[in-house]
């Protein structure tokens, strides 16, 4: 097995099933330098306050700290990555909220509501499809030849079936404003749209604040659309429905 793939595998343990793993288990090469990740955290630190202290991004801080103490800079590097990208994420998806709150009012005669209905019918598709490949990249990754000298299997197996669950529910809340869409009443239609557009902004935030569905799209076991298959679908959606 390739030292990448270690790494991978030691990244998925540790960053997506959320198992620690010991020291002795850790990389071998070049450590990050203490120094930068200290400087780092303190200016995370800000960024996330700024972002109004969402406390999961506290908690992986504050992780970080402990693993600089604990003389662990793999583990505070790769937690301060996931902060990192959950920033990314929500700046990413507050430009999405602005777009589509800049987005024209529906022409008269309401969106085309068999298209919207196309795009909702392919998102709840992909999501399905994306709960296919979680299982099966957790599969694989438990199936790898090291993962018989594991220690920690059965926690990290009782992890990974926890996995999909990371992939999160769209609310009901979009099927109702979506139904609602069918209305001949011109106003309550135009509600119903800006109805399913809210639910979708949420829904599509929620998928961004979830970092392991991007980390397990490149994998030693293979490749997978995991979340950008689900993004895609629901940005399509919202397309149809400022059209």
């Amino acid at each position: 097995m390739s030292g990448q793939a270690s790494d991978s595998r030691r990244d998925w343990v540790m960053r997506v099933l959320g198992v620690a793993v010991p020291a002795v288990q850790a990389e071998t090469g070049a450590r990050p330098d203490v120094g930068e990740l200290a400087t780092r955290l303190r200016k995370l630190l800000d960024r996330v306050k700024d972002a109004g202290s969402p406390p999961d991004m506290l908690d992986d801080l504050r992780a970080a700290g402990a693993a600089l103490k604990g003389n662990d800079p793999g583990l505070a590097g790769g937690l301060l990555d996931e902060v990192e990208g959950r920033l990314a994420s929500r700046a990413r998806a507050a430009e999405a909220a602005a777009e589509i709150a800049r987005a024209a009012p529906s022409k008269k005669g309401a969106v085309a509501f068999a298209q919207v209905r196309l795009r909702w019918a392919a998102a709840r598709a992909a999501r399905e499809e994306a709960l296919n490949d979680l299982e099966t990249v957790c599969a694989a990754m438990l199936a790898l030849p090291e993962a018989e000298d594991d220690p920690q299997y059965e926690e990290t197996r009782a992890a990974a079936e926890q996995v999909v669950d990371r992939m999160p529910l769209p609310s009901s809340g979009i099927d109702d404003a979506i139904d609602a869409m069918a209305s001949i009443d011109e106003t309550r239609r135009e509600a119903a749209r800006k109805q399913a557009l809210d639910a979708i902004k949420t829904y599509r935030a929620d998928l961004d604040a979830e970092p392991a569905l991007k980390l397990l799209q490149d994998m030693p076991v293979g490749k997978f659309a995991i979340y950008d298959r689900v993004a895609k679908a629901l940005d399509e959606l919202a397309a149809a429905l400022s059209a």
